[in-house]
């Protein structure tokens, strides 16, 4: 479970819902789910599928202990210096977790069933 906005929510496989790990323990951010939405769309889609960003969307090497994602006119904007800081501390916590993260794992089951 993590928070988003103000209410505990699953991660699962719908869309932007893995973004959700943001709000999480390993990353410590509180944005809301439209930020989160914003960024899969915007960043990790056209990114990905198109080797592009959308428009007024920012990527920017700020301060490593700046926000990493900060929000100007409605746009969140990455930081990507602050976000590969808070990327290292999340999997420093996640290989300290890993065998408890992999005991509760359904993928994991999933992986093991298709051996």
């Amino acid at each position: 479970m993590v928070p988003i906005d103000g209410k505990n929510r699953v991660i699962n496989n719908k869309s932007h819902h893995h973004f959700f790990m943001l709000n999480s323990e390993y990353y410590e951010q509180s944005l809301e789910e439209n930020s989160i939405k914003k960024l899969y769309d915007n960043y990790r889609n056209l990114l990905l599928h198109n080797a592009t960003l959308a428009a007024n969307h920012i990527l920017f090497m700020g301060a490593p202990n700046g926000p990493p994602f900060p929000i100007s006119k409605s746009r969140p904007h990455i930081n990507v210096t602050a976000f590969l800081e808070i990327t290292k501390a999340a999997v420093a916590l996640f290989l300290k977790n890993i065998n408890e993260v992999l005991n509760k794992s359904n993928q994991v089951k999933v992986i093991e069933m298709k051996r």
